[in-house]
């Protein structure tokens, strides 16, 4: 016999894990019938941004390989509709552990997605990555994330509490990644938790 905890917690796994393709158990404790206070203790991580892993469907991006100037292309207020559009998870070659859905060769890549946040209170913020070469991360026109070379997967970083008030909950939000790939495969994907 299947306990009442074990079919809530399927059940929350199956609601959620489609999101980002990581599975998060969320508010299991309060629908187990352990009530608010164990709840309280649980995070409850909303997938803003998916990433190419998903199930759930791919993620549009605004995207263009031709240089767009200073760092403005990474504000809110840019007009990107003359950019083309593109599924997550560009690249080309045979990166490990890639998600390819649009081509991109060698040279540079500016990618924007607009997202509305929901109406929450933001504990922290949590960046999904796989990059290859090197990689600039913006949100509502601030860097928030920079590195060279590339990484073999993709890899959650939690950004710092400083970034948290960058984003505008029941807003319009801007995620803006550049990528540069100076050599071979190349690929660039990235989502966006909040918990």
């Amino acid at each position: 016999m299947v306990g009442r905890d074990s079919v809530n917690e399927g059940i929350m796994h199956s609601l959620f894990s489609g999101f980002s393709g990581v599975p998060a158990l969320v508010l299991g404790a309060f629908l187990a019938g352990q009530g608010p206070a164990a709840a309280q203790d649980r995070s409850v991580r909303i997938p803003v941004l998916l990433d190419g892993r998903s199930a759930s469907g791919q993620v549009e991006w605004r995207y263009t390989t031709t240089d767009p100037g200073a760092t403005e292309w990474s504000d809110t207020a840019y007009d990107d509709a003359a950019w083309v559009t593109g599924l997550g998870g560009f690249g080309t070659g045979a990166v490990t552990n890639s998600h390819l859905n649009t081509a991109w060769e060698i040279g540079s890549i500016w990618m924007r997605k607009t997202f509305t946040l929901p109406d929450v209170n933001v504990e922290s913020v949590v960046l999904s990555l796989h990059h290859d070469e090197d990689v600039e991360v913006f949100l509502n026109g601030q860097r928030v994330y920079q590195e060279t070379g590339w990484l073999q997967d993709y890899s959650e970083f939690y950004l710092g509490d400083e970034y948290k008030s960058l984003l505008r909950p029941g807003g319009r939000n801007v995620l803006a990644v550049a990528c540069r790939n100076t050599d071979g495969s190349g690929y660039i994907d990235a989502g966006l938790w909040v918990d």
